[in-house]
């Protein structure tokens, strides 16, 4: 999964990003830890990490 498609997919469970700017920080980082609780997604965020990490490693 490319990153942009973990990023559109996280903010979709988290609502309009509209409503997201307009809440107070606090509520953002936990509508984000919300999110990041559903195994399935944490797992890709981690596997999608671990793939840009190496592919810049590789590359320098």
């Amino acid at each position: 999964m490319r990153r942009s498609q973990w990023v559109f997919e996280l903010r979709s469970r988290l609502g309009e990003s509209k409503e997201i700017a307009e809440d107070e920080p606090g509520r953002r980082l936990t509508k984000v830890i919300d999110a990041l609780r559903d195994r399935e997604l944490l797992t890709r965020a981690q596997d999608t990490f671990a793939e840009t990490t190496l592919r810049r490693v590789v590359s320098s």
